[in-house]
């Protein structure tokens, strides 16, 4: 449970008090107009490649302080680093793809919608639905052994006017994500902007800025610790 590896979003009352009480509440949080970002992954092999996928994850976003509008670049790069020599049953997938590959189904939750998706390898499959009262979009990413493939989401759509906040969902896996969030105004008027904010994603992390006409400090804020 410390590192929120099993974790239940109940829909009923009392099931959802016991399981705060014990610690084992996942529930997607309110944002209260605040923007949310929540990348995950599923293994689309299958297969049991994860344990050597590491992610990468870039959030650009440019938002007017007046009217909350918003535009946004997602940027998810996975790298593969499975060894030579596993087994079909480790390394296999249905898919006819080389031994060794991991075909990664990315996920990514907003409140915004899917303008484009760049670099995915089955288009075909790409969709977007309502989730946990987020937008759920996906798109298929192949990626070899031994290489790295990036895939990027443009995002259109708003958050309330004034202070700027960031709730950043954490995806347990064996290697946590290297986030790097760039956040700036619209206008040269506001601050403070938040660019290269780099931390390593260990558990569900905020991000909180005042828009004002002088520079302030961006506060960052883990829940349940600070982000590295």
């Amino acid at each position: 449970m410390k590192e929120d590896r099993l974790l239940f979003a109940p829909f009923d009352g009392e099931e959802f008090t016991m399981m705060e009480v014990v610690g084992l509440v996942g529930a997607v949080p309110e944002v209260d107009g605040g923007d949310y970002l929540a990348v995950s992954h599923l293994n689309g092999g299958p297969n049991k490649l994860d344990a050597y996928m590491h992610r990468s994850v870039d959030y650009e976003a440019t938002v007017d302080p007046i009217t909350g509008d918003l535009d946004a670049t997602v940027t998810v790069t996975l790298r593969n680093d499975a060894p030579a020599g596993l087994s079909n049953y480790a390394a296999g997938n249905q898919h006819n793809y080389p031994l060794g590959t991991n075909r990664a189904i990315v996920v990514v939750h907003t409140p915004h919608n899917a303008i484009e998706w760049t670099g995915g390898h089955e288009p075909e499959l790409t969709r977007s639905w309502i989730e946990f009262g987020r937008q759920r979009h996906e798109q298929v990413v192949i990626v070899p052994r031994g290489s790295t493939r990036t895939v990027t989401l443009q995002l259109e759509g708003s958050v309330a006017p004034g202070d700027y906040e960031l709730s950043v969902g954490h995806q347990p896996l064996v290697h946590d994500d290297a986030m790097t969030i760039n956040v700036v105004p619209t206008t040269g008027r506001y601050g403070p902007e938040v660019r290269g904010a780099e931390f390593t994603l260990s558990t569900d992390t905020e991000l909180v800025t005042t828009w004002t006409p002088r520079p302030e400090t961006i506060a960052a804020r883990a829940v349940g610790g600070e982000p590295g």
